[in-house]
Formats: C-alpha cells, structure tokens, sequence
C-alpha cells in the first residue's frame, strides 16, 4: 500500500510540474516579446532605460532555467516511478459473474498465454480442461459444494490437473509438477483479467465427482477449477460475498513472507487458530 501511495504521490508531483512548465513557457513568452519590442525602439542612452533592458534580459535567462528545471524534475520522475502490473493490481476472485458466453477464441487465447509459463527442464506438466458446452458444463456443476453457488451463472470452467509424475523430481523432496502449473495458472489468470473477464480458482467442490465427469485418470491430479465469466449482477450474492466484492485486499506484511540475505525467523508460519 504504501508503494502504491509513493507512485500517486510522484503522479501528482508530475502534474504540478507539467503545470509550473505551463506558466513558466508563458512568462518567457511573454518577456521575449518584451525584450525584442525594446530592442525595436530607437536607441535611448537614458542609464534608467539601459537597466530596465538589461533586467529584463536577466528574468529571460532566469525563466529558461527554470523551464530546464522543471524538464529535468518531470522526466526524473517519470523514470523512477515503478508501478505493479495492472492485471496483478486489479486481479481480484469476483463471484458476481455473468452468464454471457465467452467466446472460443477467448478461451484458446487463455491456454496460448498459460503453456508460456516456465517449468522445470521443461516439463510442462501443466494439463487444462476447459468446459463450455452447456450439458457438460452442467454435469460439472454438481460437483461444487453449496458454498461455491456463485459459480452455477459461470459460461465455462477449466479444470487444471497435474501429477508428480508428469514434472521433474530433484532431490530433497523438489517435485516441480505443482510449482510449474501454479505458474502456468498464474499466467491463465492474469491473461483473462487482460481480456475483461473475471477468473477465480476454487478448491470447494467434489474431486473425485468431478474427475468422473470430466473422465480424468485416476492418477492424476485435479488441482482446482478455475471459474470464468464476465462481470454480472451481484444481487445474488449471500452477505459475506457481497462484502468480499470490494472489501481490501488482506495481505500478510512484507516481513512475514519475504527477507533479505539469509531466512530471518519472522518469516516462520503462525500457528493457524
């Protein structure tokens, strides 16, 4: 939050520099012509008027410094303001959807954007199910736990699925098939924000059912389903959801999750009440 403040702060500054230019381009304007009208005169060798010429001269000068001041601050500012991705800052898990179909070629951009993601050795074991059609999608329905209502009005689900098996397996316990298709379902993620759409993953729901309609192998994994859908009415919604719509986001602070150099022992998990 208060990175964000810090990049609202140098917007605001930049506006206020953009208009000092704007005075300072008008001031030089103004006694550029000042100065060339006194140069048009005849010549006057009265001291007073000799002073007034060359003051003026001097205020010219003056202005174009600040003007040069002012450019330099305003770029300055430009290259050091560093803001959080769009799709990051505005990714948000909406359950107030619309049944307006998603088009196909929507739904195939999202899966050109998640096989991008990076996996170990290259393994992609990233698998993604992307359910649509209206029989199919209401046999999938069945699966979700009455918590998750909200997803009944989604025009498409995408199951993703992975197994140990599929990504690499390093030493000390390293299997890389979960880590490399949460980056592939980051990447799914922040492409169906760029595309309008509202996506959120959820874990409320019959696994086992939903590997059965879906004729998943036993084998793998059915991590999660990712609902989609546009932006609807929200007037379905129970009290909590309607809350969660547009409450703050609760993030744990910087110190707790991340450090420096070596693990600090803030960084150990809190017993969960």
């Amino acid at each position: 939050m208060k990175e964000l403040k810090g990049i609202a702060l140098t917007s605001i500054g930049s506006s206020l520099i953009s208009s000092a230019l704007l005075v300072e381009f008008y001031s030089a304007n103004h006694l550029m012509s000042k100065y060339f009208n006194e140069r048009k005169r005849p010549k006057n060798k009265d001291p007073e008027s000799k002073i007034s010429y060359f003051l003026i001269y001097l205020r010219i000068i003056f202005r174009f410094n600040t003007i040069w001041i002012h450019t330099r601050s305003l770029f300055l500012a430009k290259e050091t303001t560093v803001s959080i991705l769009p799709q990051i800052e505005n990714r948000r898990a909406k359950r107030a959807l619309s049944e307006k179909p998603i088009p196909q070629e929507i739904l195939d951009r999202l899966l050109q954007a998640s096989i991008l993601a990076p996996s170990c050795a290259n393994t992609q074991p990233w698998r993604f199910v992307t359910v649509s059609e209206p029989q199919q999608l209401t046999q999938l329905k069945t699966a979700l736990t009455p918590g998750n209502y909200w997803a009944l009005k989604a025009p498409a689900i995408t199951a993703l699925v992975t197994s140990h098996e599929w990504g690499a397996r390093l030493d000390h316990g390293r299997d890389y098939a979960f880590f490399d298709l949460g980056q592939a379902s980051m990447a799914y993620q922040l492409q169906a924000i760029e595309e309008g759409l509202c996506v959120h993953p959820i874990a409320g729901f019959d696994a086992a059912l939903a590997k059965k309609v879906l004729g998943i192998p036993e084998s793998a994994v059915l991590v999660t389903l990712v609902i989609l859908g546009y932006p609807g009415d929200s007037s379905h919604l129970n009290e909590k959801h309607l809350a969660n719509e547009t409450s703050p986001r609760t993030r744990k602070p910087l110190e707790e999750v991340a450090s420096s150099d070596r693990w600090d022992v803030r960084l150990e998990p809190r017993p969960i009440v």
